[in-house]
């Protein structure tokens, strides 16, 4: 199958956007901030290939939000890809509400996101997934599911931050080596530009625990501990990632900090959906 491309492009006073079926993009706002909802109709099948560039002028302020879970569908003979291009220029602010991915049976799939930030300007975004459909049995029953950050700040020409995320159940890179334990469901947030103490101040304090970048999350489980999680300060930003029983739990935690850090920063109230898609 060929490449299916979109791009959004904000400016102060409106937002343009371009996608090709099955990718949509639905614009609900056009400025202050722009609020533009995508959706990724039928889930991503084998050989599926996107593309997806987003630009955010001086002085425009972006939110883009994934409409529903992302389904990957079962690819024995092949994969999936979704390589992104982000470019948010000086004094301006970009924020991306990830969906959650849902990995079937042998899916196997992987995502690059590449993304320049000018000065004194703000990215916010973020991952979640879950073991599988879990109720039909296929936890941990994809093969690779894999994805590449890279963010470079000011003009410079080396990366002020890159990670690889790999899973593979299948070579015992998951809960066989405890990285995600008992649970079933990871989320990442990314935030860049924003002020540290804020992104900080809206972590869910009451549940602070040394992980999940060390000992097995099985010995640090507690009675009515909802998410287990670690943040770590990067350059110009933060880095928080958590583990949960479930999807929703990701979901709920991951939205409610982007609220706390965006709604004030962003000047007025900071809308999200959340479970069902309704906004909050």
């Amino acid at each position: 199958m060929g490449t299916n491309r979109q791009w959004i492009h904000a400016f102060p006073d409106r937002v343009e956007v371009y996608a090709e079926p099955p990718l949509h993009l639905f614009v609900l706002r056009q400025r202050d901030p722009a609020y533009v909802v995508a959706a990724e109709l039928g889930g991503i099948l084998e050989d599926d290939h996107w593309e997806t560039e987003i630009t955010v002028e001086p002085g425009a302020q972006l939110v883009v939000v994934q409409q529903a879970a992302t389904k990957i569908f079962s690819m024995p003979d092949g994969s999936g890809r979704h390589d992104r291009r982000i470019h948010v220029k000086d004094h301006a602010t970009l924020v991306m509400v990830p969906g959650l991915f849902i990995p079937f049976k042998d899916a196997n799939y992987s995502q690059t996101m590449v993304c320049t930030v000018g000065e004194r300007s703000r990215l916010m975004t973020g991952e979640q997934i879950v073991a599988g459909r879990i109720a039909s049995g296929e936890a941990f029953g994809f093969q690779s599911f894999s994805s590449t950050v890279t963010v470079h700040q000011d003009g410079a020409l080396w990366p002020s931050y890159h990670s690889r995320q790999v899973f593979e159940p299948a070579k015992g890179r998951l809960q066989q080596q405890g990285y995600w334990g008992s649970f079933q469901a990871w989320g990442e947030l990314l935030a860049v530009g924003w002020k540290a103490n804020g992104v900080m101040t809206a972590l869910p304090q009451a549940d602070i625990l040394p992980g999940p970048y060390g000992d097995n999350p099985l010995a640090k489980r507690q009675e009515n501990q909802e998410i287990y999680w670690g943040a770590s300060p990067i350059a110009g930003g933060m880095l928080w990632r958590m583990l949960a029983d479930d999807g929703a739990t990701v979901e709920r935690h991951l939205i409610a900090v982007m609220k706390r850090v965006a709604w004030p920063e962003m000047g007025e109230p900071f809308m999200l959906l959340g479970q069902g898609g309704q906004w909050q």
